[in-house]
C-alpha cells in the first residue's frame, strides 16, 4: 500500500496529517497502512474491511483512495503508451503511381 499512499498524496498534494485525517486514522497508523498489501481484486471488499480495521481507518474512504489511485495510475500508463506509439516511425505512404512491387517480408511495412 505504500506506493498507492505516496501516489495519492502526490495527486492530491496532501501531507501525512491531511491524509490521515481524510482516512479517519492517525499519522502513526499510516505507517502500518503502508506496510499492508494492496487489496486483492477478487476479495476487494473483504481486504479493505480487514485493512481498515487494522489501521482504524474508514473503510469507504480507504476503498475510494485505492480506486482513485489505481484509476490515475492506469490512465497514466495508457497515456504513456500513447506517447510511445506516437513516436514510432510510420511507413511511407504509397506514391500516386502505387507501389512498384509488393513489400518484402521484414521490410517493416
Amino acid at each position: 500500500m505504500a506506493y498507492l499512499l505516496a501516489r495519492y498524496q502526490a495527486l492530491r498534494g496532501l501531507t501525512d496529517e491531511q491524509l490521515a485525517a481524510e482516512l479517519g486514522c492517525t499519522p502513526q497508523d499510516l505507517t502500518r497502512l503502508a506496510l499492508c498489501l494492496r487489496p486483492r481484486p477478487d476479495h476487494f471488499a473483504e481486504d479493505i474491511a480487514q485493512i481498515a480495521g487494522y489501521v482504524k481507518a474508514d473503510p469507504a474512504r480507504l476503498a475510494n483512495l485505492v480506486r482513485v489511485t489505481e484509476a490515475a495510475l492506469a490512465a497514466q500508463a495508457t497515456s504513456a503508451s500513447g506517447r510511445l506509439l506516437a513516436a514510432r516511425e510510420l511507413p511511407e505512404p504509397p506514391s500516386e503511381e502505387g507501389p512498384s512491387e509488393p513489400p518484402k517480408p521484414g521490410d517493416g511495412a
